[in-house]
């Protein structure tokens, strides 16, 4: 109960500050106030809604990540998502099985959910269901290219969806990866949100190809020009064979975190790393320390980099999926959560995490 209590507390005071650094990088844009302040609203219900559960020996992960469609408009090379589920519907949750989720999530003090794909935007309904939950924040990571005037105008109606654009860096990285003229779309995206003055973000996959130029104070500064004021830096995870080279060392890791750093005092950005400086927090946050997965088919997974799943929400509550043996014993076995020797503990460890799942199972 005593190290539920201390990781609640920490990851409180780390949404605090989230969001304190939010109202500073928003200064000159009084017109995302409003919104801003609504987000910080959400967090304080949620982390009473938290607080009551550890009165009962539970404890709630403020985060949730949602992999909402396995299907996608790109074909990005080295794709992850792709890599371990292709892109077909098959199994996939429904708009309405969703709202069962989130509300069951929600009324246990899950705050901030982060909508992943495939690419989300693609999912029937999925804004339908945003709506219906006004009480959570939704952190949207999307390639952009669906954001047509309606879609905008509708997330412009509803401040507690963030848009996370995905970018490897200028034109050349971008349309390298995801294809020729993305990039250029892409920004026709962001200008869109701009000017309906939407409060969007950008995300970026750290490599050591491209940790220079996504963190570099000029490309800071063109991204903040164009309406940015949220930038995202997560770190590449090998998954496809013959890429190890592309993931940060242990001195990349702390490059990365001094200049996410730097870039938030320095430009007035909310810049955040991921996963950022877990050792504070005892190590990675997964399996329901900070956060957990739910697949496209319901699956429970401790995160999408380690997709190992004994339960799923079709036939289990989000309550009862906390409390998974599996889950817990991933938790327990702390070794594994060590993030000091650099890159993704559980990816890293995935045997172990395997064998745990089978010595679990429910």
């Amino acid at each position: 109960m005593h190290v539920a209590n201390a990781l609640t507390t920490k990851l409180n005071q780390g949404i605090w500050r989230f969001y304190r650094n939010a109202l500073g990088a928003f200064l000159f844009q009084p017109a995302q106030w409003g919104r801003v302040f609504r987000l910080i609203g959400i967090q304080h219900r949620a982390a009473k809604r938290r607080r009551e559960a550890e009165r009962s020996n539970s404890h709630i992960p403020p985060y949730l990540i949602i992999s909402v469609t396995r299907q996608c408009n790109l074909r990005c090379k080295g794709c992850y998502a792709r890599a371990q589920h292709g892109d077909k519907a098959r199994d996939e949750l429904t708009a309405e099985e969703w709202g069962r989720i989130l509300t069951e999530a929600r009324d246990t003090g899950v705050g901030t959910v982060i909508v992943a794909g495939g690419e989300p935007l693609v999912k029937e309904g999925l804004l339908d269901l945003f709506a219906g939950f006004p009480d959570m924040v939704f952190a949207v990571f999307t390639n952009g290219l669906l954001l047509s005037d309606e879609v905008t105008e509708r997330i412009k109606a509803m401040p507690h969806v963030v848009p996370v654009i995905s970018l490897e860096g200028h034109g050349d990285a971008t349309d390298d990866r995801r294809g020729p003229g993305v990039y250029r779309a892409v920004v026709g995206s962001m200008e869109r949100l701009r000017t309906k003055g939407v409060l969007y973000g950008v995300s970026h996959t750290v490599t050591t190809a491209n940790l220079d130029a996504v963190t570099s104070r000029g490309y800071v500064r063109e991204l903040k020009w164009r309406g940015c004021r949220l930038v995202f830096y997560i770190e590449y995870v090998p998954f496809e064979a013959g890429t190890e080279s592309l993931e940060l060392s242990q001195a990349g890791r702390e490059t990365l975190l001094k200049r996410t750093e730097t870039a938030g005092r320095r430009e007035q950005v909310l810049a955040v790393g991921f996963p950022g400086d877990e050792e504070s927090f005892g190590g990675c946050l997964a399996a329901g320390r900070g956060f957990l997965h739910i697949g496209a088919d319901g699956s429970v997974e401790p995160c999408p980099f380690s997709p190992f799943s004994n339960l799923n929400l079709r036939d289990a509550s989000f309550q009862e999926a906390l409390g998974s043996k599996f889950l817990a014993a991933v938790r327990d076995n702390h070794d594994m959560l060590d993030e000091t020797s650099g890159g993704c503990a559980l990816f890293r460890n995935r045997d172990k995490v395997e064998v745990l799942l089978r010595e679990t199972g429910e």
